[in-house]
């Protein structure tokens, strides 16, 4: 059986002629992708000082939990306001995943059995 996956980016397909390496190469195409797409998946975070709002780049890591934080959803083209860190990061991954969805590279990958008999063996006039 052969396998094929196809890279959006690039349009370059693989071929390969194990499911085990055609779903590997899906799996490293697809974190190529959502790598090479990160500045599209942004959460800002509200800072209050009196009056004065601000946004500011949101540190995941280190960012309190509790807080304004907006994740750009390019769906939509808007910001979405969230009320805790852990919901903007998840929807921010559930995001990630809609776009590798809308790219198929959630796999499986294409599978392509090989032509073991003719399609047709009419003959046609023109």
């Amino acid at each position: 059986m052969t396998y094929y996956v196809r890279t959006p980016l690039s349009r370059d397909v693989f071929e390969t002629e194990s499911f085990e390496e055609a779903t590997a190469k899906l799996a490293e195409i697809k974190a190529a992708t959502l790598a090479y797409n990160e500045y599209r998946f942004t959460v800002a975070k509200e800072v209050v000082n009196g009056n004065d709002t601000t946004w500011m780049n949101a540190d995941l890591d280190n960012d309190p939990e509790n807080g304004h934080y907006h994740v750009f959803n390019e769906n939509i083209g808007q910001h979405e306001l969230f009320t805790s860190l852990s919901a903007a990061k998840a929807r921010r991954q559930e995001l990630k995943e809609l776009m590798a969805e809308k790219l198929g590279l959630n796999g499986p990958p294409l599978e392509i059995a090989p032509l073991t008999q003719p399609i047709s063996t009419g003959s046609q006039t023109l």
